[in-house]
Formats: C-alpha cells, structure tokens, sequence
C-alpha cells in the first residue's frame, strides 16, 4: 500500500505535463466597414485574427452606443466574420467608435482591437419643392418642360433628392435623381383642352418625402390647322424649263408653317422648312413632257395640323420648239344646215347655214402644247374670247349674211382659224 502511493503521484505528474496551456486569440484587426453611414439602417463591419493553439474563434463588436456587445458564430482561426448594426437616430446625429475582441472555444479572449470611427448621420426630409416654373398655355399634344428644385438638411455629398410632378390629368412621373439644390427637369402634353394644375414632392434616398409644392396653372388649347393657302405663278411654260411658284397662309395659333406642293405630274415635293405664319416660301419644278397640269399645296402647322389643299392653278406646258398649230372642229352650227331656236333642223342643198333665232356655237379645240383660247367672230369683229373648254358661245346675231370665224391658240401662240358662212333670218 505504501509503495501505490508514490505510484499515483508519479503518474499525476506525468499527465499534467502532457496537458497544454490555453492561450487566448490574438488581437482582432480594426473593423473594417463604412465609415459614415445613416441613422435607423443597417450597416456590415468586418474583423479576422488568429489562435496560437488552431481553436476557433468568435468575435464581439462594441459599436460605441452602449448597446450589447454583438457575438458572431464562431469560425476558423484566421477566418474573417461580420456583424451589422443600426445606429437609432433617437441617439442623435455624431461619432460612433466601433473596436471588436475575439473569443476561443476555452472562452479565452483577447485584448481589444482599435476602433473605427464612424460618423452616424441622421436623415432629414428635404424642404418643400419650389412652385413648377413653366409655360401658362399650351397647346394639345405638345410637350412642355418644367422645372423645380429642392434642398436637403443632411450633407449633400452622399443625398440624392428625386421629384414626383402631379400634371393634373391624371399622369404622375418620377424624375432622375438629383444632388440637393439642383435643377430638376420633367415634360409632359395633355390630351385635351383645359386648365390644369402642376404640383410636385421631393423624396430623398430614405424615402422621406416632402408635402406638395404650390400649384402652377397652365391652360391648355386645341391646335388649329393653318388656313388654305393661296399659290401663285406662270401659268404657261415650255416642257424642259423650271418654273417658279410662291405659296403663303397664316396659322390661326401664329404657329410656324412648312409646305407641300403637288406638281400634277404625279411628283410631290417634301415638305418645306418651317417658316413663320404669314411668310412665303417658293419651289420650283422642271415638267418633262407637255400637258396641262393642276398644281396645287397645303399648310402643316407644328403640331401637324393640315390646311385644305389650295385652289389648283392650271399649268399649260408646251412641248420645246413647238410650230405646230391646234385643230379645231365647229360641231355647231355645221356648214349647210338649219337651225331653229338652237335646234338642228335639217341639211340644206347649199354650204351657207340658215340660223334662226338664237345658237350655241360649240367648238372642239385640241393642241399638244395645250389650248390657250379660243376667240369667237363674226365679220372679223370679236364676239367672244374663251380661255377655259368647253369653247362656247351663244350667238343672237343680226339678219343678214355673216362670215363665221373660229381661231384658236395654244400656248406658245401658234394658231388655227376656220370660217363658214351664216345667214341669220
């Protein structure tokens, strides 16, 4: 029995030597996080250190408020962890000192870190909008630009401020985000005539929001079209040559104008530059081949507002070098006939044609360059001039015999005559 004794103590001592010493982690880094961050939001700090015996460690933040310390899970020694942590804007704008220690699985700890200092804002709304600075009237469907601004309390190095516009029909729109103090901008049109009015709220980053601004009144009108316009121009020309023409009309609204013209060849020009209501603008254009052409144009406002095409101007053009006279063909009163009351009777054994009572002379005129007019005469004394067909003329002539005269022109002033002879009972 007593030889046990020395025994046992002789094997106390040989395993109190094979048990290790726990030794506590190293000292955390400094935290690692933002540096000035917002009231009442979430904020990650972050830290690492390592265990001289391999255990894992935890870490605890003390961010500065006099809240509890914040353990994370633990982790492997050397392994970086995080915490987050919201400041409360209770406690006031100012400078939070933010330091962290680790702990082993032993629940042995280390000394503390060095601290971060984190400045702790508190946000305040912006102030009130000014008044939307724009137009008074406008006109339906076209758009108009607004501006307002707001500040902002909180630093505006890191503030944004954005701008709801109430249009007053019904449309809200967002704009971008803007630095405190900043001009903002926002367009809008109105689908229908009346009186609106404008407001508009600012929202920082956080979500704080503003009342609404005072309201801007705008009135808006329906868009009315330019009236027809007028044209003007040769009105006789040769087939290879360029012609000019000048078009002009007022815009109810005193909007600004463009023009179209149709060239009656099947070719329409684009539409013009604007130009200020009431100011002309001319074209030109060059027609191929001869014919008579109806030109003609209309008016566009700036909202797009179409005028009624204006009234054609008739446009003779002649083939180049023309020598070659119209024909004409008298359809009535025809050589050798009797005529009663403007009625064709019967033919008659003779060249000479008895009229009785009054008759429409009908004449058929043709030409390649195109009919300029038709002169009607009797005895070489003209009756009547006609420059448009169908080449008409009524006739009450005095009792006797008469000569009977047809000339027509085209209009490059080649001619063409036929006589008959009358005798007016």
């Amino acid at each position: 029995m007593k030889k046990a004794i020395p025994l046992l103590f002789v094997f106390i001592i040989v395993l109190s030597m094979q048990i290790k010493a726990n030794n506590p982690p190293n000292t955390p880094s400094t935290p690692s996080g933002p540096t000035l961050v917002w009231a009442d939001e979430e904020n990650y700090y972050s830290t690492s250190a390592t265990d001289p015996d391999g255990d894992k460690v935890r870490y605890g933040f003390d961010f500065g408020d006099g809240t509890d310390i914040t353990w994370t899970g633990y982790v492997d020694s050397g392994s970086t962890a995080s915490a987050y942590h919201v400041w409360c804007s209770c406690a006031g704008e100012g400078t939070r000192y933010v330091k962290v220690k680790a702990q082993d699985e032993n629940g042995a700890e280390s000394g503390w870190s060095n601290t971060l200092a984190v400045y702790v804002d508190v946000n305040e709304k912006p102030s009130v909008p000014s008044t939307p600075s724009g137009p008074s009237t406008g006109k339906v469907g076209r758009v108009y630009t607004f501006t307002t601004s707001s500040t902002d309390p909180d630093d505006s190095s890191h503030e944004k401020i954005r701008y709801r516009f109430d249009w007053g029909d019904g449309h809200l729109t967002w704009t971008d985000w803007y630095t405190p103090g900043e001009t903002a901008y926002a367009s809008h049109s109105w689908s229908s005539p009346g009186t609106y009015t404008i407001k508009v709220y600012a929202e920082d980053l956080h979500g704080l929001e503003t009342t609404w601004s005072p309201g801007k009144v705008i009135t808006i009108t329906s868009n009315n079209a330019p009236l027809q316009p007028s044209l003007s121009g040769p009105t006789e020309g040769e087939a290879g040559q360029s012609y000019t023409y000048t078009a002009v009309t007022t815009d109810p609204d005193e909007d600004k104008i463009r023009y179209k013209f149709d060239w009656g060849d099947g070719s329409v020009t684009d539409w013009t530059d604007y130009v200020n209501s009431g100011e002309s603008v001319e074209a030109s254009h060059i027609w191929q081949t001869a014919g008579v052409y109806s030109v003609k144009v209309k008016a566009q406002d700036e909202d797009g507002a179409e005028s009624d095409w204006s009234t054609p101007l008739t446009v003779t053009i002649a083939s180049a070098n023309d020598v070659t006279p119209p024909t004409i063909e008298v359809k009535k009163p025809k050589e050798g006939y009797l005529y009663i009351f403007d009625k064709e009777i019967l033919p008659l054994p003779m060249k000479t044609s008895i009229i009785i009572g009054k008759i429409t002379i009908k004449v058929n005129a043709t030409d390649d360059s195109g009919v300029s007019n038709v002169l009607f005469m009797v005895c070489q004394e003209l009756l009547y001039n006609d420059t448009e067909p169908p080449y008409e003329y009524v006739y009450d002539g005095s009792f006797g015999s008469h000569t009977l005269t047809i000339r027509a022109y085209d209009i490059v002033g080649n001619y063409a005559e036929k006589s008959m002879y009358v005798f007016v009972v």
